[in-house]
Order: structure tokens, then sequence, then C-alpha cells
């Protein structure tokens, strides 16, 4: 099981027996369905446990895809202040957050050796080609793409709803798990793109159908796989390729296709439709930078009583007042440390600080909110944090709250890169209100060790 595998089992576990607050929509589960249910890479941006709450309670457990991206409520700078404020009286709910739209593309993809019946596509700059009457295309980021048989993914849709209608008939209740989750995650047929700084190529299961380097113009690196996955959650043939541009980023095409020689001769197609059209340099003017951001100057040091860590290359240190949480993740895990503090946010819930080495596709995804700050960090090519105070008693999206009004607290979040391209560092914490001195004095204990 890969380190990612492991990280959202752990996630799992601990909303064990939680509950969604709404009935589940199987048309609104759909799109996160085809996008999330079934990727072997499980990328989690901070399990504070805010997080570990909001994903319990996700419609299909769909874990968020990772990059940077504001906290709830956010918008608070990181302050130098030493005093604790009050908490300010509660405010009236929020209006609910709209949806996401898709971003704009720049680039015209014409792919390479495009076959009757297929069309080119793209993403983030490599064009590609998929068969005709396929739909998808850019997510929400710049770091995420699908595209799936429309025909067979409104047929999936149809059987999911008759089996929901069924369940419901029968039982006078919603089933708790949405069927669509299931047959879309395991029988529909799509190719996905992931792009990012890092190649997260897994290993496919099963019998191994066709594996060879691949030759695509502008790129220093490209490799398929293509395998029969056999008893596993996915039937068919799957396939992946990982490709690096020379001078840029990671490209990592990978999906399900039909069973046998059809889908052997549809990844082959794939393999050889691969094309940049634009440079390295054409693509990075395009992503949201982050070199303009503002840089928080903070004191270097280890304060007296605090004791020092290292995380898979990252020292740290805390208070000896501070424990490694066990519940979850072993004291031992590779890539994660989950840290509980002595001060409570509620009086039920202890304050977090977690922190998760990965080598998953990062780049920034969005413009990053006014309120980011950058950290100067040895050893690290960038590192930036954000911070804010929220009222946990007002749900963002005008729902109820499990907490009383009132409920502040501080959540935030750093990301440290490796400068040798080793993987980087999501630190997210969840903190009493008031809490800004230590994490300052938290961030300054920071450094990247060889």
């Amino acid at each position: 099981m890969s380190t990612d595998d492991q990280f959202a089992a752990g996630l799992r576990r601990i909303a064990d027996g939680l509950e969604a607050p709404t009935p589940v929509d199987p048309d609104a589960l759909a799109a996160v369905a085809v996008r999330r249910t079934r990727r072997r890479r499980v990328v989690v941006p901070t399990v504070s446990a805010l997080a570990v709450i909001a994903l319990a309670t996700t419609v299909a457990f769909a874990l968020p895809d990772a990059g940077r991206t504001a906290l709830p409520g956010g918008g608070s700078s990181p302050s130098a202040t030493t005093a604790t404020s009050p908490a300010p009286e509660a405010s009236a709910p929020p209006e609910p957050t709209p949806t996401p739209s898709r971003p704009v593309d720049p680039f015209t993809y014409e792919a390479s050796n495009v076959p009757d019946g297929w069309k080119s596509v793209g993403a983030t700059g490599l064009a590609l080609a998929v068969p005709e009457g396929w739909g998808g295309g850019l997510e929400y980021s710049w770091m995420n793409a699908a595209w799936w048989d429309t025909a067979l993914f409104e047929a999936l849709m149809d059987a999911a709803r008759q089996a929901n209608a069924e369940f419901r008939a029968e039982h006078g209740r919603d089933p708790e798990v949405d069927e669509s989750a299931g047959v879309l995650g395991t029988e529909l047929i799509e190719v996905r793109a992931y792009i990012g700084t890092y190649s997260t190529a897994d290993p496919l299961e099963g019998t191994v159908l066709e594996e060879r380097d691949l030759m695509v113009p502008g790129a220093d690196s490209a490799h398929l796989v293509v395998t029969d996955p056999h008893e596993s959650r996915q039937p068919g043939t799957t396939f992946v390729i990982s490709v690096h541009q020379e001078g840029g980023l990671w490209y990592t095409i990978d999906g399900q296709l039909p069973a046998g020689a059809e889908g052997l001769d549809m990844a082959r197609t794939i393999a050889g439709s691969l094309r940049f059209v634009a440079s390295a340099e054409e693509i990075h003017a395009t992503l949201p930078s982050e070199d303009h951001l503002p840089v928080l100057e903070l004191p270097r040091g280890i304060p007296a009583g605090w004791i020092q860590h290292d995380k898979n290359g990252l020292g740290y240190a805390l208070p000896a007042a501070w424990a490694v949480n066990t519940q979850v993740f072993a004291a031992d895990d590779p890539a994660v440390a989950d840290w509980r503090g002595p001060d409570p946010v509620t009086p039920t819930l202890a304050g977090s600080l977690t922190i998760t080495w990965s080598r998953n596709e990062r780049i920034p995804t969005e413009e990053p909110d006014p309120a980011t700050r950058r950290l100067t960090i040895d050893g690290a090519s960038l590192a930036t944090t954000l911070w804010s105070e929220r009222d946990w008693g007002v749900d963002p999206w005008g729902g109820e709250s499990t907490w009383p009004a009132g409920t502040m607290v501080l959540e935030g979040n750093a990301i440290v890169e490796r400068a040798d391209g080793d993987g980087y560092y999501w630190v997210a914490w969840t903190l009493p209100a008031g809490s800004e001195p230590f994490v300052e004095q938290f961030l300054g204990t920071l450094e990247v060790r060889g």
C-alpha cells in the first residue's frame, strides 16, 4: 500500500461512523465520482481536525486534490501581535460558496497521429487524442483533467438512479452509499491527466501487457505501462503514461479502457498522440505565480523548552507538552507526523498540527490568497504560509454547524518545497483562537535537512 493509500485509509478510520448531513443526490455525486472515486493516488492537503470532519461528511468521501487553496473563511494576514483578542460575536451565516468555474485553457491542442473517430484534447500544454463523443476537459485547476465515454456514463447513471429508487422503495430511505459512486468508480471508461512538479505514477496491479519508453517531442522522459488488472476492483485494461517536459512539469496520463485487444490498441493510440503545443517557459508563464508574495520575517531558532523533531527531512520543534497522536498514524509513519497540543480548540477537541511529506503533483492551481506570505527557509525552493481565524459555529455553506456559534478557531497551513526536488511538506494546524504567536514561533523552527 502506498503512503497516500495509508494516509487515506487513516482518514477513513477517523471518519468511521460519521454520516453525511444531507441525503445524497446521484446527479450531484456523479461529477465527483467520475473524477475522484477511482484515483489510485489520493492527495490530501490537510489532516487537521477540521479537514477530517469535513472529509467525513463529504457526499462521496472524495478526498480533495492537492493544491494551494485559501482556507475556509480566510483573509486574515499572519500577525506579529502577541495580544489575544476576544472572540467576536457570531455573525449571520454567509452566502453559500459558489461552485468554482473551470479554468480557461489558453492553448489550442492538435495531437499527433489522430485516427478517424478520435479528436484532439489536452491539458496544460500537452495534447493527446481521445475518441469522438467523449466528454470532459480541465477540472477545477491546472493540475487535473479527465475525459470519459459519455454514452457509457449516461447508461451507468441511469442504472444508478434506478438502483437508488429501488432501495428507497424497499427501505423508505436513501442508501448510505449512493449506487453511482460504485458503478462510476469501477466501470466507467475514462482517461485522466495529472500535472505537477513531481512524478507520481504508481505501480499498476495485474499482468503487464506492454511496457516501453516513448518518444514524445520536447520530453526528456516518457514511459508507458499497460496492464490487465485481473481480479482487482478495476476491470478492463488499465494504463499509465509518465511524461516529463524538458525544463518543465511532469504529466501523468492514466485511466481505464475496455478489456482485451481493444483497450490495448486504445492505450497505444493515446501514447502515440502525445505532443507538446508550447514550450516549458510558455507553460510556466500561464500558471499562477507565488514569487511576488511578501516575505514574512520571523525570528529563527528553537525556543526554550521546545523539543526538536524530524519528519523525512523537515526539521521542526514543538513544546514538550505536545504529544504524537497514534490513533490513525503510527509514530514512525514515513510520511505523516500527527500531533496534539495541550490546549483544547473545543471542550472535546484538542489542538492539532500535522506534517505530511509527499511527492505528489503540486503546482499552484489558482492565484494565492492575498494574505499568503512567503517564508525564508534554507534548503527550500519555495515556502508559503496562510492562516486565519474562523467561527466553527457558522457553516460556510449555509447549513447547520455541529459547533455552537462563537467557536473561534485558528486554522492554517504552510507548504515547504525541497530545493533538491525530493517532494514537499504540507503542514496544517487547527488551534485555539489567539495562537498566532505560537504559529510564528513554530514556523521559525522549520529547516530542510539533507
